[in-house]
């Protein structure tokens, strides 16, 4: 059963900043309480006070904010009131956080250029998509098995295979492991 307490068709609707929701699940903009969405922005300071700005308005919530991984990431938590997680809003401005590869200052830019509208939120494109699930797929897939359907993901736009690997080509970088 979804959750639904925050109305997320309404906070994309009245949402003025640059962004894009990635990896978006395909039951969005339902979603299940204990969920997080993945967003990436422009300008995370102002799409963290959108946020909480936005969710003032609800009665019985908490909100708490914080920036794990060097503040690479900003989290805005939504709470009702006594109970768990319900939903982790997760901001990215850089896709810096991966360690085994690399990716090029500019592919932000271009995800957010190339954006699409999809269930009333903008995503990426196709190609740029397939390109933010093969990191993560490689970056987790050793610790978290359920990461292959990011790869069966990538796999199943055989049409989109050729701008993906321009895109792979053009922006990511394998990091190498340093012999010991």
């Amino acid at each position: 059963m979804y959750s639904n307490l925050i109305n997320l068709k309404d906070f994309f609707d009245n949402c003025k900043e640059e962004y894009c929701v990635i990896k978006m699940p395909d039951h969005f903009p339902n979603y299940y309480g204990f969920s997080d969405l993945d967003i990436l922005c422009s300008d995370r300071p102002k799409l963290v006070d959108y946020t909480v700005n936005f969710l003032k308005r609800h009665k019985n919530i908490t909100v708490k904010v914080h920036y794990p991984e060097n503040g690479k990431h900003a989290h805005v938590d939504v709470y009702p009131n006594g109970q768990r997680l319900d939903l982790k809003f997760d901001f990215i401005d850089s896709f810096s956080t991966y360690k085994k590869n690399t990716i090029k200052e500019g592919f932000r830019d271009i995800v957010l250029r190339n954006k699409e509208s999809k269930n009333g939120a903008y995503v990426p494109n196709t190609p740029c998509e397939m390109v933010i699930r093969m990191l993560e797929y490689i970056e987790y897939i050793e610790r978290r098995p359920d990461k292959i359907k990011h790869l069966k993901y990538v796999e199943s736009k055989t049409e989109h295979l050729e701008s993906f690997r321009e895109l792979w080509n053009i922006f990511a970088k394998e990091q190498k492991e340093e012999k010991r």
